[in-house]
């Protein structure tokens, strides 16, 4: 080896060092002198329409579901065809923008979680939409009707170039969040 080719590889080592030693300590430095007065550690704050304020931290239990298939407007109660415990579950839209299906009193299998689906929701459309999102799907709900202890919900859905809507009714009842 040569002696030049050892003064290359000397000034490929500093060049290392500068690089990924130095200016990262540096950065370290520089950064360490900012103050920590202006990071906000809180959860940002949800400001809620007054149709939105309706629905916040009340359980309502689905009750009825009524279908109707487009163009023919005959509605049917099908409320029914679904099994029991399916026809006690429980809505909750908390303050924070996220929400919860309760699966109610009654489940498929004792061991089942009380907690069958969770995500985030909003009020929309100048408080005419319920969006419920969960797992990178959106559900869009027109809001029918809403009092404090009434919700009526509708969803369209288009299958098969069929058109439907389930009307979906609940009740706003006590309760506690379950957890498991």
């Amino acid at each position: 080896m040569t002696r030049q080719n050892c003064v290359d590889i000397n000034s490929m080592n500093y060049s290392l060092i500068k690089n990924y030693l130095i200016m990262p300590a540096v950065l370290i430095i520089l950064l360490s002198g900012c103050s920590h007065k202006n990071i906000s550690t809180q959860l940002p704050t949800f400001e809620h329409s007054s149709t939105a304020k309706l629905l916040i931290n009340k359980h309502w239990l689905e009750g009825d579901v009524l279908l109707t298939e487009h163009p023919d407007t005959t509605v049917r109660n099908i409320t029914l065809q679904f099994p029991a415990p399916e026809r006690d579950d429980i809505l909750i839209l908390r303050d924070d923008g996220t929400y919860l299906y309760d699966e109610g009193a009654t489940r498929d299998k004792p061991n089942d979680k009380r907690i069958f689906s969770h995500g985030t929701w909003q009020v929309v459309e100048q408080n005419k939409q319920l969006l419920l999102t969960a797992n990178g799907s959106i559900n869009t709900y027109d809001i029918l009707e809403i009092t404090d202890s009434t919700l009526v919900l509708k969803l369209n859905i288009t299958q098969r170039s069929r058109s439907y809507a389930y009307t979906l009714y609940f009740n706003m009842i006590e309760g506690d969040e379950g957890s498991n």
